[in-house]
């Protein structure tokens, strides 16, 4: 009564033969989502289509990335996604494009328009070459004569956005204001002016990861003195706070979060723009 049965043999080593192709397969499974390429792409496309002196920045969640032509891709744990962009960029893969991706001026960097326009025209390539990822990219519209171009890259740590950081805890964002104005004053007129001061407007609107609409006419309060400015939001419709900017105004947009009532949530746009 003991005796085995071949066929029960048969059917246990069956099993045991599933279970393991089962556990393979489970454990290949990627544990975390793939990057979101289409946010990363959507920051991009909105400073390639928005005046010269957009800006953004945009977290990335990746591992590695790569941009070549108008295709962006995200590598990660949890998979790899690609992008097709609006328009093509320019990836900021050198120190002289560096520079004015993270606010200098083109004149200040290169000696003249064409040394400009050459420099892209080199960074440029329709080959897909992956990278180390940052935390965080920053897009540029830059135009100088007649170059008018999209610069994508590594967004920089700045000395002031620590400062910022750091006076916000500290002393509120009062304090933080009066040291803005201090800072902007002494780094001059070579800088990004929008970028600083479009963290101090987003700290001013928001409560809570959300904008609040009503606070955007008390946001001007952040404007370093001696400039002007202007905020807008719009997620549906439009808050806009100051004059009307000039062609030449220093500008920075970004994607928000925007309440539109209780339990009513947007996607909506901050534009500030920062002009002498």
């Amino acid at each position: 009564m003991f005796d085995t049965n071949v066929d029960t043999v048969s059917v246990w080593v069956a099993v045991g033969a599933v279970s393991v192709a089962v556990l393979g397969v489970v454990t290949q499974l990627p544990t975390s989502a793939p990057p979101d390429g289409a946010a990363a792409a959507t920051t991009i496309d909105e400073v390639a289509t928005g005046p010269p002196g957009s800006v953004a920045t945009r977290e990335l969640h990746a591992t590695e990335w790569s941009l070549s032509g108008r295709q962006l891709g995200l590598r990660s744990a949890g998979g790899t996604v690609h992008e097709t962009l609006l328009h093509q960029v320019i990836p900021a893969v050198n120190p002289s494009l560096t520079a004015v991706l993270e606010g200098k001026r083109p004149s200040s960097v290169f000696g003249s328009p064409d040394a400009f326009r050459q420099a892209t025209e080199r960074a440029q390539t329709d080959r897909e070459r992956w990278r180390a990822a940052p935390d965080r990219l920053t897009a540029r519209h830059v135009a100088w004569g007649g170059v008018d171009v999209t610069l994508v890259g590594r967004a920089a740590t700045e000395p002031l956005a620590a400062l910022v950081a750091v006076f916000a805890v500290t002393a509120g964002l009062a304090l933080y204001a009066g040291t803005l104005d201090e800072t902007l004053a002494g780094v001059g007129g070579d800088r990004d002016v929008a970028g600083p001061t479009a963290d101090a407007v987003e700290r001013r609107v928001t409560s809570g990861g959300v904008v609040d609409p009503e606070r955007v006419p008390d946001a001007l309060a952040a404007v370093p003195s001696g400039y002007e400015g202007n905020v807008t939001l719009r997620a549906e419709r439009q808050w806009s706070a100051g004059p009307t900017p000039p062609a030449t105004a220093d500008t920075d947009n970004r994607t928000v979060s925007v309440a539109l009532g209780p339990a009513t949530v947007r996607r909506g746009r901050l534009r500030v723009a920062v002009w002498r």
